[in-house]
């Protein structure tokens, strides 16, 4: 009967809520070293905010995020970059490790990139870019490998990233192409 009630209240269709997120992340930079590591945590969601829309209590748990990475610098045109990213919230868990390849391309300032990141139980994710000074252009494919595959039909999912970076002591414009 399409007149019988459902028991949803949807009074309200849109709200406003207060979000608070921190992160910490170092890079250790050193002119003469070809190995510089890097280390970062952060935790999203603090404030753990109600997202329920039907005037119930739905609290969003709190998402803790560490990654460690290092550049190893191979030669004057070639940098790897292995990374490995953990995430848990609730009960979900996430573990992302890769590698991206930087090859500077002769005088143009600019270095090739490549890679590529599993994402543990669940894609493959291929990438290919271009980064000049602290700006990056990447597009990714990702390939999904879990159970979901067979929903999907094999197909993957294309992302499109662009990366500004800045340096301690210098303004927006001078980190964009140092």
């Amino acid at each position: 009967n399409s007149n019988l009630s459902n028991g949803e209240n949807f009074n309200k269709t849109s709200f406003l809520k207060f979000e608070r997120n921190m992160g910490v992340y170092y890079k250790y930079i050193h002119p003469e070293k070809k190995i510089h590591p890097e280390i970062g945590f952060s935790i999203y969601h603090m404030t753990k905010p109600n997202e329920s829309i039907t005037g119930g209590e739905d609290y969003l748990p709190m998402r803790f995020n560490g990654m460690l990475a290092c550049d190893f610098i191979i030669s004057e045109k070639i940098t790897l970059h292995p990374k490995f990213l953990v995430m848990f919230q609730g009960t979900a868990t996430e573990y992302n490790e890769g590698i991206l390849m930087y090859y500077k391309l002769a005088t143009s300032g600019y270095d090739l990139v490549g890679g590529f990141d599993y994402r543990f139980r669940d894609a493959s994710v291929f990438h290919i870019g271009f980064k000049k000074g602290m700006s990056m252009l990447r597009f990714s494919y990702d390939i999904n490998t879990s159970t979901l595959a067979n929903y999907s039909s094999g197909r993957g999912a294309w992302e499109v990233s662009l990366s500004i970076l800045g340096l301690k002591g210098k303004s927006f414009s001078q980190s964009l192409f140092y």
